[in-house]
């Protein structure tokens, strides 16, 4: 099933002097967003929304520079940032009374903002009419998410319809959480039955998170446990009156040990390596610091459930190089391990560090279209400045910071719901020369993590 999503990013690149004009055009439509959001009325609300509408024209006309949809799609980020801080009840009520007649996207960051705001109940039946309605994947996960927040009882049954292990990964994990989140014992059942239907993978952990979360019971994420708990308690069973979901990904199946990798659980089935050959990974002595991680992530793949596993792997340094074009994942297969160790061991450090456009390729290219369960990134620098490239001349850095690289990592992973693994490489021996800002890294590869469902580890 195809489905619908509310990125831009395939449009065709049609205007002359693109970059030029976006850095002009941009900067003018970024200061009257800023300017409707200050008014926080009816007014100002409305005058956000026309902004928003020639932003996402400007992605879909843009939609094959880069540099030129980073631009376009901060400015759509600063609309649904504003959204969610127009809070006056004159504002609120304009958003809501025109949410079903906007377009998709615009639906989707105005749910987006509307889930920061304190619940109301006039929000809700709308929401799942959209919910039942849109073919856009984005919309969806966003109604989802609000309905969760909100504790919707009214929203369960639109919930549960995308509670299928064949989904779309995103959906999956939206579903469940929003399930863990709404005190109503109709959704006990149809958790288990979809625990029981799963065959490994990340969601387990989910499912599990949201029956621990209704039901109040720490059981693992083992079907058979709360099937016989379910059978002889559902009669008297009552939620929780406030779940909170709290998500152990480190549980234990069937007291089976998990497959590690730098000790983090590896309990996904769909996952994406990001490797960095920057020039700095030539440190650390001998082996070097990408000697090391390599060897690491050759013993890894070798691990990888040959039934159940799928995956590729991206290096960056100046360039992005993906290991399997033609197919985003591959099945782990001996053929394709063998095949992935020899990409990784004709591997060499040389140039910059492109984790923006490795990152962005990962969830992108492979996520959006293939449902990625994880990304491993591995590197031991900052990522380059955009504006230090050399095809990049006309347009302002954007993101200009780490702050702004987070962001824009958040905004595209918003939907796809990737869980994103930051591992940091500092091996050092005497004689290295001293490299300056990885307190900065460490930091930045922490909050990463954090912002994305992640787990961050060091390798001194």
């Amino acid at each position: 099933m195809r489905l619908r999503v509310a990125f831009f990013f395939l449009s065709p690149f049609v205007l002359l002097g693109g970059s030029a004009l976006a850095a002009t055009a941009g900067t003018k439509l970024k200061g009257q967003v800023a300017e409707a959001a200050a008014q926080d009325n009816a007014a100002g609300a409305n005058a956000l929304l026309q902004h928003l509408g020639q932003a996402f024209q400007m992605v879909q006309q843009h939609g094959k520079n880069p540099m030129a949809l980073r631009e376009w799609e901060e400015i759509v980020n600063d609309c649904q940032d504003a959204v969610a801080k127009m809070r006056s009840p004159e504002a609120h009520k304009y958003f809501v009374s025109v949410l079903s007649r906007v377009s998709q996207p615009t639906q989707a960051v105005l749910v987006r903002g509307l889930t920061k705001h304190p619940p109301e109940k006039e929000v809700i039946a709308p929401v799942v009419k959209l919910l039942d309605t849109t073919n856009s994947l984005d919309l969806q996960v966003a109604s989802i998410e609000l309905l969760g927040r909100y504790r919707a009882v009214e929203g369960v049954v639109s919930i549960l319809k995308q509670l299928r292990p064949n989904n779309a990964v995103c959906l999956q994990v939206v579903a469940c959480r929003a399930l863990g989140s709404i005190p109503d014992k109709q959704a006990v059942a149809p958790l288990i039955k979809y625990l029981k239907d799963l065959k490994g993978g990340r969601m387990r952990f989910e499912a599990n998170a949201a029956l621990r979360a209704l039901t109040g019971q720490n059981f693992n994420a083992d079907a058979g446990t709360w099937d016989g708990w379910w059978q002889k308690n559902q009669a008297d069973f009552k939620p929780v009156a406030e779940p909170q979901m709290v998500l152990n990904y480190e549980l234990k199946v069937a007291e089976k040990e998990e497959l590690t990798f730098y000790e983090i659980p590896l309990v996904e089935n769909r996952i994406v390596f990001l490797f960095d050959l920057s020039g700095s990974m030539n440190l650390g002595g001998r082996p070097s610091r990408l000697d090391k991680t390599r060897e690491q992530l050759k013993g890894l793949l070798n691990q990888l459930d040959e039934t159940k596993a799928l995956f590729n792997i991206i290096t960056f340094d100046s360039n992005v190089k993906r290991w399997s074009r033609d197919q985003p994942l591959v099945p782990a297969s001996a053929v394709n391990k063998k095949s992935a160790c020899a990409f990784l061991d004709a591997t060499k450090p040389a140039g910059t560090t492109s984790t923006i456009e490795a990152m962005e390729e990962a969830l992108r290219e492979i996520a959006l279209l293939n449902g990625v369960e994880a990304i491993f990134l591995l590197t031991d620098g900052m990522p380059t400045p955009l504006m230090a490239h050399s095809n990049v001349r006309t347009l302002a850095d954007v993101p200009k910071g780490v702050g702004d690289i987070r962001r824009r990592f958040c905004f595209i992973n918003q939907t796809l719901k990737v869980r994103i693994h930051t591992i940091g490489v500092f091996t050092r021996v005497a004689g290295d020369p001293t490299e300056p800002a990885q307190d900065a890294l460490k930091k930045f590869l922490r909050d990463v993590a954090a912002d994305n469902d992640g787990v961050y580890k060091e390798v001194p």
